[in-house]
Order: C-alpha cells, then sequence, then structure tokens
C-alpha cells in the first residue's frame, strides 16, 4: 500500500492505492483538467477509465498506472516508464492528441521512487497553476513541466507577477490587442538572437515589419538593447506573458 499526498475541495487529504504494482522505475503525473463538459450526463468513473485507457496504449512502453479521480473536472494519473524516451513531452503529446481527448493536461517529468512519484505530482500541480492563470487563451492541451518550469517556479503569486510584468514591459503590458502582436514579435525577436530575418520566417512576416514592431514595442516598454540586463528582464516578463497572460497583463 502507498500513500499519496493530494488535495480535493481545499481539503488536505491522503489517496490511498492499494495493490499497484508501481513505486519502482519511473513515473510520471500527469493532471486532468476541463472536462466538465465531455464527461456531463456520464459515468464519470467509467469515462475517466476509457480516456486514460486510450491515452496510455498509444504511448506504449510503459507499466503499470494509477487514475485518481479528485472532482467532476480533474483527475491525477500515474503511470510508470520503462523506457525513458517513453516519457518524453513529445511522445506524451502525439499519445495525448492520437486518443481524441479533449481535455487539458498538465505532466510532470519522469522521476524515481516514492519521492518522485510525490515530485511528479507537484511539478504537474505548478504547471496546472500556469494553465490556468492562462486561461483560454492558452491553445496547448498538453503542457509539460519541461516547457514551463522558470515559470512554474514562481507563478505561486500572481500579483507579485503582474507587477514586475506591469514595471518591466510599461505600456506593453496593457491587455490590448495592438500590444500583443507587439509583445509577441519582440518575444520572438529575443529568443532567435535578436535576428530580424530569423524571426521574419518564424512569423512568415516582411523583416521591415518585424524591425517596425520591436521598434514600436521596445519604444513602449522604455527598454534598451544596449542594457543587457535590461534586455534580460524584458524576455522574462514576456516569457510570463506568454504562459500566464491575460492574468499578468494590466487592464485597458
Amino acid at each position: 500500500m502507498v500513500q499519496v499526498g493530494g488535495e480535493v475541495g481545499g481539503s488536505s487529504i491522503a489517496v490511498i492505492a492499494r495493490q499497484m504494482d508501481m513505486i519502482r522505475d519511473q513515473f510520471i503525473a500527469e493532471v486532468f483538467d476541463t472536462m466538465k463538459n465531455e464527461i456531463q450526463g456520464l459515468d464519470y468513473d467509467s469515462r475517466m477509465l476509457d480516456m486514460w485507457e486510450a491515452s496510455i496504449t498509444e504511448l506504449g512502453l510503459v507499466g503499470g498506472s494509477l487514475l485518481v479521480p479528485t472532482d467532476e473536472r480533474e483527475a491525477r494519473l500515474w503511470f510508470s516508464v520503462w523506457e525513458d524516451r517513453a516519457g518524453d513531452p513529445s511522445r506524451l503529446r502525439a499519445a495525448f492528441e492520437s486518443a481524441g481527448i479533449r481535455a487539458r493536461l498538465a505532466c510532470g517529468q519522469t522521476a524515481d521512487g516514492l519521492r518522485g512519484f510525490r515530485a511528479s505530482l507537484k511539478q504537474a500541480e505548478l504547471v496546472k497553476a500556469v494553465v490556468h492563470a492562462g486561461g483560454a487563451r492558452r491553445g496547448a492541451r498538453v503542457v509539460c513541466y519541461d516547457d514551463v518550469a522558470p515559470i512554474a517556479l514562481i507563478a505561486g503569486d500572481v500579483d507579485a507577477l503582474r507587477r514586475y510584468v506591469a514595471e518591466v514591459l510599461g505600456e506593453l503590458s496593457v491587455d490590448e490587442e495592438r500590444n500583443e502582436w507587439l509583445r509577441e514579435t519582440l518575444r520572438e525577436f529575443l529568443v532567435r538572437n535578436r535576428s530580424y530575418v530569423a524571426t521574419a520566417e518564424a512569423m512568415l512576416l516582411h523583416r521591415n515589419t518585424i524591425q517596425y514592431r520591436v521598434a514600436q514595442a521596445m519604444e513602449l516598454c522604455g527598454g534598451s538593447f544596449d542594457d543587457p540586463d535590461a534586455a534580460f528582464r524584458v524576455q522574462v516578463a514576456l516569457e510570463i506573458r506568454r504562459w500566464m497572460a491575460p492574468a499578468v497583463l494590466g487592464a485597458p
């Protein structure tokens, strides 16, 4: 018998897994969320099991698994992995999409033993917090800890993050449509080593358009590429915005 920390309805509880040969090798914790519309009018447990079995079949290379529904909208899942590649985020995404599951999935990292079992759940919970902050704007239905680790580690205080984004981005932090494409253009520009050509190719836009947008964005946030520390702070703020907007943006 294994006791696993969990939380239901805001009260701390212990989820008990009996006769499950799984506390060995490696584990990935997952959290299904926003399933209410999908399971309305259906038997919850059987629906969740069907969804889980579909995705686990597509994934392959896995051992024992555990599914624990926590309420009508969410379940916590663990499964053991016999080969490292089965826990690769790209394989998780492919399996989830191939199974045709209309839900959102937050994944922890592969980890060893009981400590890893708990750590992976904690990571999945952090990912879930980031995804919830992003709301409906985030198109990705499968988000892994590796995708958002730096953001997830600081996502607990949304108010503080909102203040930080406003301080760094200035007027560019206001939640407006024009600002949105300026922010995304500047983010792409920074992650592509400030290459106008590479950014234009990635965004399918003309190089002059990228130059104009970058100049406009930097003017709004009052930043300068001459100051590497300032440029780094802008990039951090834009990455926070990428995953946690609109929760971290200012009102128009």
